[in-house]
């Protein structure tokens, strides 16, 4: 007898060959992605990136497979086996869920007619219905002989003779790995009237009326009469006529806004027949619009203009309704976006130039987060060298299109020179040349070659001159004329950008991040709705504006002002896209190593889950899971560790009465080889003792984890003690509240 797991059981926990069954099944016609979406609305839906992270595995290895790579993500996010069931349930993929799901006896719920009848000539339709596990199967018979094996219970013959009256039957069985029940419903009988023609002789519209080859009667019958038919055994006339359908409700004319739906409704009445409909949009036939209703789902312009209905009988004797009008309004008007794509680069620290910035570090975090809220796919990066953000750029403009939205956001020391600004990379020093550092200008420049269709630049940076950057030798650059870029700025020409003090925040933040996340997180705002909201933030700043000058300052040149952030992405356009990115690093970047345990003995063990932070930071995360241990110890020794990693940062956490440690790992992109961890794991005698019983040493693989699949550059760098640590600034001045300044 199969032994099926418990509903509540994790899916994480099925036996291993059941799991691999499971997985194969579902990487067949990629039916993974149909079982991810089944998940939209519930605790367990997915991030587009973490879709694309499944999908991903597969440049990984030969072996690794998306499905495999779902069912743990769900599994670590505590999916039990009836969630599982429900998914694949709807989407009835029996021959998965027969690994999973206990047998249900079938049950009929649903009888057919007992007794059918039809015209010669006409549809047959007998229905049953049963439930139960396996899905039911149909078998039709009519007397002995059998008529159709399908998935429901519906039977159709299109027109019937008088060789399919008698009894049917239908059989309803269930596949099961060792026996096949089924049962029987109820007879049912069909009796099919016969209609023999039965006119002869015509004069006028005077008919001789014969059955059976002997005289009946002369009638008169209107001139629209094509046929007549004597039913012998009811001894009624049967007349089939051309006349054309009468109109009672003609469609009228309707205005709506792009987005939205309209809909058109005619009436029509026949004496004798049964009616017929076809829609016709500027006098083409619409497919598939065959009934008296026509609902329009408005997409565009291309939905405006003239509707009208034939409505017709059997022989395609028809009359033409009224014309009505349909008029697309512009306003709202609904853009759309083929997929959002936004690169945010944030410089906090320097190996020579300037102070350390801190609040840019957690400005990116909480930028990543809004755009993600926003659908954006987001490659975010910290502290770049030169050649990392210019290939980081190039790996951005990769995954754009002419339908894309772009977003470039930079964070960090940066400066003004004859126009062209400039941001300054980690590997920066004094006396630097231009040529050295990134020029933002050219940045737009390389994004605009791939035509997006709207381009949004955010440049939270001082715009100030300096004295100490050679500024000879300038590059020429061509500016782009594409009106479609919004460029926001931080401050106004010559203006510094502020951030908070660390004596005054204990995490603190950029004043324009800050205020600009604000303003996006009302949706639907356009770009000069968001500037707008922007400066109202500033006139109501608490700092003192006196002391610390800052004005954010915009421009646009935008031919579809009403664009904005919060766009939907138009899942038709999104095909095409990704058809177009074969090659770029997008989805090799959300990369994260499973989840797993590492064991101390049969009942203790260390649970490592692992999360990105962003695109070139992962923090890891190390729940002790001790029964017989009173307490473990944990630690990464710097000296075991890829010197470009450092530094490592350690963070004792307490969740749910229970502590953890986070280690947060930086520098990915310049990870050449597998990250691999040698975990120091201390035991100790008791809770309180700070005598160490044993020590182990546990050698963990993670691979190449996120960015750090990606070339961005490979330079010798120092020693990480050469870098500095952050310094409470703002930019180069400390800002302080109004009591404090």
């Amino acid at each position: 007898m199969n032994q099926f797991p418990l509903p509540t059981d994790n899916i994480r926990d099925l036996h291993p060959r059941v799991f691999q069954s499971i997985c194969d099944d579902l990487d067949l016609g990629l039916r993974w992605r149909d079982l991810v979406e089944c998940a939209e609305g519930t605790r367990f839906e997915l991030s587009i990136g973490e879709i694309e992270s499944c999908a991903s595995v597969i440049h990984r290895s030969l072996h690794a497979k998306p499905a495999t790579e779902l069912l743990m993500k769900w599994g670590s996010m505590g999916m039990p086996v009836k969630q599982l069931i429900a998914f694949l349930s709807k989407l009835r993929m029996e021959r998965i869920l027969v690994h999973i799901r206990a047998p249900d006896d079938l049950a009929i719920t649903l009888q057919p007619n007992l007794e059918v009848t039809v015209d010669e000539g006409d549809k047959i339709n007998l229905t049953c219905e049963a439930t139960g596990f396996p899905y039911p199967i149909y078998v039709w018979f009519h007397g002995d002989r059998k008529l159709s094996i399908q998935q429901d219970g519906r039977l159709t013959i299109d027109q019937a003779r008088m060789s399919h009256s008698g009894k049917y039957i239908c059989r309803i069985h269930q596949k099961r790995a060792s026996e096949m029940p089924y049962v029987f419903t109820e007879w049912c009988n069909v009796t099919v009237r016969s209609c023999p023609s039965a006119f002869q002789e015509k004069e006028g519209n005077k008919f001789k009326l014969y059955s059976d080859n002997q005289p009946v009667s002369n009638i008169t019958i209107p001139e629209h009469v094509v046929e007549v038919r004597h039913q012998k055994n009811d001894e009624c006339i049967h007349l089939q006529i051309s006349e054309p359908p009468t109109i009672l409700l003609e469609p009228t004319s309707r205005s709506d806004a792009i987005g939205g739906h309209t809909l058109f409704v005619v009436k029509a009445d026949h004496r004798f027949d049964q009616l017929f409909y076809q829609w016709y949009h500027n006098s083409r036939p619409i497919e598939g619009a065959v009934s008296n209703e026509l609902r329009v789902q408005i997409r565009g312009k291309e939905n405006a203009g003239n509707y009208q209905c034939r409505v017709y009988t059997r022989n395609h004797v028809g009359v033409l309704s009224k014309v009505a009008m349909l008029t697309v309004e512009q306003i709202p008007n609904v853009f759309t976006a083929a997929d959002k794509v936004a690169l945010i680069i944030g410089i906090s620290t320097y190996r020579s130039y300037g102070q350390p910035l801190p609040a840019v570090e957690h400005d990116l975090y909480t930028t990543v987060k809004m755009f993600s809220k926003m659908k954006f796919k987001v490659i975010s990066l910290l502290d770049l060298t030169l050649i990392e953000m210019v290939n980081a750029v190039d790996e951005f403009c990769a995954m754009l299109t002419s339908e894309v939205y772009a977003v470039f956001y930079c964070a960090g020391h940066g400066f003004v020179s004859n126009s062209l600004h400039y941001l300054v990379p980690w590997d920066a020093r004094h006396g630097s040349d231009l040529k050295e550092l990134l020029c933002i200008e050219a940045v737009e420049a390389k994004i605009q070659q791939k035509k997006p269709k709207m381009l949004m630049m955010f440049l939270d940076i001082c715009r100030t001159g300096v004295e100490h950057i050679n500024q000879k030798n300038l590059p020429p650059l061509k500016q782009s004329s594409n009106a479609n870029k919004i460029t926001i700025y931080a401050a106004s020409a010559g203006e510094q950008a502020f951030e908070q003090s660390e004596r005054t925040c204990r995490v603190p933040r950029g004043i324009f991040n800050q205020y600009l996340l604000e303003v996006l997180e009302k949706t639907n705002l356009n770009a000069f709705q968001v500037f707008e909201s922007l400066l109202s933030k500033f006139k109501d700043c608490p700092y003192n504006r006196e002391k610390f000058p800052q004005h954010p300052e915009m421009t646009i040149n935008l031919e579809e002002s009403g664009r904005s952030l919060w766009d939907p992405i138009d899942p038709d356009k999104l095909k095409a896209v990704k058809l177009a990115r074969k090659h770029c690093c997008w989805e090799i970047m959300q990369y994260l190593p499973p989840n797993f345990s590492v064991k101390i003995n049969e009942t203790d063990s260390i649970h490592l889950s692992f999360h990105k932070v962003a695109s070139n930071v992962m923090d890891m995360i190390a729940h002790p899971q001790l029964i017989t241990i009173s307490r473990v110890q944990l630690e990464l020794p710097k000296e075991s560790m890829d010197p470009v990693l450092q530094p490592i940062t350690q963070l004792e956490l307490v969740q749910s009465d229970k502590k953890a440690i986070k280690f947060r790992f930086p520098n990915l992109q310049r990870l050449q080889s597998k990250l691999v961890l040698h975990l120091v794991i201390r035991l100790y005698a008791s809770s309180s003792s700070s005598e160490v019983t044993e020590t182990r040493v546990c050698t963990v693989d993670l691979g190449q984890p996120s960015i750090s699949n990606c070339s961005l550059g490979e330079i010798k760098y120092p020693s990480p003690n050469d870098r500095k640590q952050p310094m409470e600034h703002a930019e180069n001045s400390m800002l302080l509240s109004d009591s404090q300044a």
